[in-house]
């Protein structure tokens, strides 16, 4: 896992990853990051 927080859709997570770790937004990752093939999952943390 490499960020757990809200957003409103896959893109804005992918987003927000990036910019927790320091890049501007998922695009401007280095493309061996992103070949790995990253995707945002939807965690269902009310019980």
């Amino acid at each position: 896992m490499l960020w757990t927080g809200a957003a409103d859709d896959e893109q804005t997570a992918l987003d927000a990853m990036a910019r927790e770790a320091g890049y501007r937004d998922f695009s401007s990752l280095p493309d061996a990051i992103r070949a790995d093939g990253i995707e945002a999952a939807k965690l269902d943390l009310i019980s």
